[in-house]
């Protein structure tokens, strides 16, 4: 946390303060929601504003400081730390595989069991580590204007 790497993972704790480096590693412009290799939310301070004018009671948000290969830096943002994991897999109607520890390793066919979405508006879909997006905080986003957000949609999808 002074310089040394750092793992993040959605639903870990850290220190509030904690101010977060990342190296950008593509070409592409920076836009509102940028994406890693790891799928971490990263989001302009525009876009973070929206976002907590939303249900995101299990969502922290820590400063990030995105860095170009050339070194030209980007204060004005933030990695959203999703701490909500729900299970949403309808396991007797999806079509899943898991590896040998239980954990899933391919969703051929994701079903989700509607009973199982929760009031929030931003969390992790436990089965695949991804963000889930609720529609109305999806309508806000593209209504907004803010770039870079990719949203698809769960239900029949395949993983990975």
């Amino acid at each position: 946390m002074n310089g040394d790497p750092l793992e993040l993972w959605n639903g870990a704790t850290f220190p509030s303060d904690l101010h977060i480096r990342v190296q950008k590693t593509d070409h592409k412009p920076i836009r509102d929601f940028v994406y890693d290799i790891g799928l971490m939310l990263f989001v302009s301070a525009k876009a973070l504003e929206l976002i907590t004018n939303f249900n995101v009671a299990g969502v922290e948000s820590f400063r990030l400081t995105l860095v170009e290969k050339g070194g030209k830096t980007y204060e004005d943002f933030y990695w959203l730390n999703l701490k909500k994991s729900v299970s949403l897999l309808d396991r007797e109607k999806s079509q899943y595989e898991r590896s040998v520890n239980g954990r899933f390793r391919k969703v051929n066919y994701l079903l989700i069991n509607r009973s199982f979405i929760p009031a929030e508006d931003l969390f992790v879909c436990e089965e695949i580590s991804l963000p889930v997006f609720s529609g109305n905080l999806v309508s806000a986003i593209k209504k907004s204007k803010l770039f870079g957000a990719k949203f698809y949609p769960l239900q029949g999808s395949q993983w990975p």
